[in-house]
């Protein structure tokens, strides 16, 4: 293995770690996100209205956002796993 293919396979490894580091965090905060959502509609009675019908849709929005963000990641995450497979085989 030469220098060149050296250090791309260590750039490869440090961002698969990172992204992996990302994804924990990421999912964790999507946790922590809906756990506190639940709680907070939990104490509110949910009333029939206009404003807590628009409370739902942006909390759907963020919802999907977020794992949107998620699958971005892991495809990224993904990538980089393959990378580094790849490296090692060589």
């Amino acid at each position: 293995m030469n220098d060149v293919d050296k250090l791309l396979y260590e750039k490869a490894n440090t961002y698969r770690l990172h992204a992996d580091n990302l994804r924990w965090t990421l999912l964790g905060g999507y946790g922590a996100f809906f756990a506190a959502v639940i709680f907070q509609l939990k104490d509110n009675p949910v009333q029939q209205d206009f404003q807590t019908a628009a409370l739902f849709f942006v909390l759907f929005c963020v919802s999907i956002l977020y794992l949107f963000i998620l699958a971005v990641q892991s495809w990224y995450y993904n990538l980089f796993s393959a990378y580094v497979e790849d490296c090692e085989e060589k």
